[in-house]
């Protein structure tokens, strides 16, 4: 889905190159340049961003699920299956994974799935109630508590973060239509101005503004750092 969105902002710009510099070849490489940044820089940002999101709610639903279920069935292994109730994707695969292990050991193998550090506290808290009893609800109820914030605050900012994407891919938006006005609007005056090597070099130069804003943006949604994609794919050739 990712590939396709990006392929076809790539094409977008492609055909807006040809129309403001009236070369096939320009128009070209306007495409190759975006589809290149766009899967080999900032597909990896969004991927990765994408999977941290969505392990986070899970890891939400999970701890929060485990805790209550365990308080009614007084069994990990049973809180552990009813917590896992409905979940599919990669979550799934990892608990299929170690389906043969103990509750305890199932619950310490998920950290290294859900890095939010308040499961590291959850684990803590489950080591008590194995070795001393007691209420799973009063002992973990400050956790319960501060899960319950990390989630709605980290939902807040996902919120925000989507609000300034619509505003940035909006912008950038409003300015290639302004430009497909310009070039449309000024047809008298286009053969002359696409002959003139400012006029090209300005256009450029807004392409490629184009694509280290995109780059920044992502950066700062994200969180991530750039990562080189193509590298990946040359290790799995070489293995």
């Amino acid at each position: 889905m990712i590939i396709a969105i990006f392929t076809v902002v790539s094409l977008i710009y492609g055909v807006l190159g040809y129309l403001l510099l009236n070369n096939v070849i320009i128009g070209v490489v306007v495409f190759a340049m975006f589809e290149a940044i766009l899967l080999l820089l900032i597909r990896p940002m969004v991927i990765e961003y994408m999977v941290k999101t969505r392990r986070r709610h899970e890891c939400y639903q999970f701890v929060y699920s485990f805790i209550v279920s365990l308080s009614s069935l007084n069994s990990g292994e049973a809180a552990y299956f009813s917590a896992l109730e409905g979940v599919t994707g990669e979550e799934k695969d990892i608990t299929d994974s170690i389906a043969q292990y103990e509750a305890k050991e199932k619950l310490e193998y998920l950290a290294n799935y859900f890095q939010q550090d308040y499961y590291k506290m959850f684990l803590s808290i489950y080591r008590i109630y194995e070795e001393q009893g007691g209420d799973i609800l009063d002992l973990s109820s400050p956790l319960l508590t501060e899960v319950a914030e990390v989630e709605k605050v980290e939902n807040q900012k996902d919120k925000v973060k989507m609000n300034n994407l619509i505003q940035f891919l909006s912008l950038w938006g409003l300015s290639a239509l302004i430009l497909v006005s310009i070039r449309f609007g000024l047809s008298m005056f286009y053969q002359e101005l696409s002959n003139s090597v400012l006029y090209i070099i300005l256009t450029l130069l807004y392409f490629i503004l184009v694509i280290g804003s995109s780059i920044f943006f992502t950066m700062n949604m994200t969180g991530e750092k750039l990562k080189f994609e193509w590298r990946k794919m040359h290790v799995k050739k070489s293995k």
